[in-house]
């Protein structure tokens, strides 16, 4: 029998902790922020030469589109499946989460771009479906159903409810649950979940919205209904009802695109009104490029309030909240003594991003001790868990061991790190303090 030395007994482990300060600083997380355009031309040779300067950007976001109106009339041969590869494999090597929109028309052409017949268009996604299903890990979003203006899911003689029913179905298999789809309305969610069964089943859905209109107007640009009369579920409804079902639908599946520059809208709201939105909508991530009138306002722009925010001004302060963006609230450690004595940290972080993390993201407690070893366990909550606006308190148990502690987190399916909003050194390794025996 081993015999414990009474004054070793005695002593106990105590945490010194460190001073959590929360950031404004923009994090390089995945899935989520500002992006940027690309478009090209199926018949055109990709040359990655032409993109070199992709490397100097940080954006972890890309808006891959591929105009295939050559072929509306004959099938994607494979010379030209070979190049949407080239190009897909180029974003994915780069750690680029890809928006992906495949579409016959981006100059607003769709009725002299589009196929004359639908058999076409069903054909074409058959012919993408290996491609879709090789890049769906790498492919955060898939927008759209090839058809309409610049893709966009208007201006098209297929958006009937039973073609929109059939291209879903035909997309879906090729993303399953690895990507997300994405319709531009609403009311087109709804005409494809119109069964009874599935009409609010939000948290079994991978299909999400994207708004190229985001203040354009107030009905955002025909995105809601004008009338305040209450329309059927599968027609548009008036932007109070509508937003409010983006803002239970959106928790679960992600929401982004464009902002407009109206100016009677924009006279009228203030910046307070417009992250509420913003928030209420869920918004992940939007074009940094577009449009430049209402982003160069929001930059002459400056958030007041009692916090850290104070004079940021509008562009970063929403550019900084878009998707999910995790703080370190708290942390508490107590040490249990026995034969193996354990120490049992509880840690809260509060999600103050305008969106929920839509990917499984694992967070650990790392202990890195005097005689550098490395001790970790897994925290009891998910990121993924944690609600725009909501806090959670996540639990788990380390072997004592006198060290610096940290926390950090990854994203499930890559190990992406995805960093949280406070201060430090080292942003994917937070630094929350020492672990001493006294």
């Amino acid at each position: 029998m081993k015999i414990v030395p009474h004054s070793f007994m005695k002593k106990k482990y105590k945490f010194h902790n460190n001073t959590l300060v929360e950031s404004v600083e923009e994090l390089p997380n995945p899935a989520r922020g500002w992006y940027r355009i690309y478009t090209f031309c199926a018949e055109e040779k990709f040359n990655s030469e032409d993109y070199k300067k992709i490397e100097d950007n940080k954006d972890m976001l890309a808006l891959v589109f591929i105009d295939i109106g050559a072929y509306r009339e004959k099938k994607l041969d494979e010379e030209v499946l070979l190049n949407i590869d080239a190009i897909l494999k180029f974003f994915t090597e780069r750690k680029k989460d890809i928006i992906l929109r495949i579409a016959y028309d981006h100059k607003g052409m769709a009725p002299e771009r589009e196929p004359f017949f639908f058999s076409y268009v069903t054909d074409h996604i058959t012919q993408l479906s290996g491609l879709l299903i090789k890049y769906a890990r790498c492919i955060y979003v898939y927008q759209g159903m090839l058809i309409g203006n610049w893709g966009e899911m208007h201006t098209s003689r297929f958006l009937t409810n039973l073609k929109m029913r059939k291209l879903a179905a035909l997309l879906y298999k090729c993303v399953g649950n690895e990507s997300f789809l994405a319709v531009r309305k609403p009311s087109q969610w709804r005409i494809i979940n119109y069964e009874e069964g599935k009409r609010e089943d939000f948290q079994n859905s991978r299909i999400g919205l994207f708004d190229d209109a985001v203040f354009g107007s107030a009905t955002h640009l025909g995105t809601f209904s004008e009338s305040k009369k209450s329309g059927a579920w599968t027609e548009s409804w008036f932007i109070e009802k509508e937003l409010d079902f983006e803002r239970r639908l959106c928790r679960y599946v992600p929401n982004g695109g464009e902002v407009l520059y109206d100016e009677e809208d924009a006279k009228k709201r203030s910046l307070t009104e417009t992250v509420d939105r913003l928030r209420l909508m869920n918004i992940s991530y939007l074009n940094r490029a577009y449009d430049r009138k209402q982003l160069d306002m929001w930059k002459n722009m400056f958030w007041e309030s009692s916090d850290v925010w104070s004079g940021v001004n509008a562009y970063d302060y929403i550019g900084r909240h878009l998707g999910y963006r995790f703080c370190i609230r708290d942390v508490s450690m107590k040490y249990i003594k026995g034969k193996n004595p354990v120490c049992t940290w509880k840690i809260t972080i509060e999600n103050v991003g305008f969106a929920r993390c839509y990917h499984e993201a694992a967070v650990w407690l790392l202990c890195i001790s005097e005689d550098a070893e490395v001790h970790s366990s897994r925290l009891s909550v998910n990121l993924d868990m944690i609600l725009p606006g909501e806090t959670m308190t996540g639990v788990c148990n380390l072997v004592p061991k006198p060290g610096d502690v940290y926390l950090y987190a990854e994203r499930k399916k890559d190990k992406t790190p995805i960093c949280f909003a406070n201060v430090a050194k080292q942003q994917q390794r937070i630094f929350l303090g020492k672990l001493s025996l006294q």
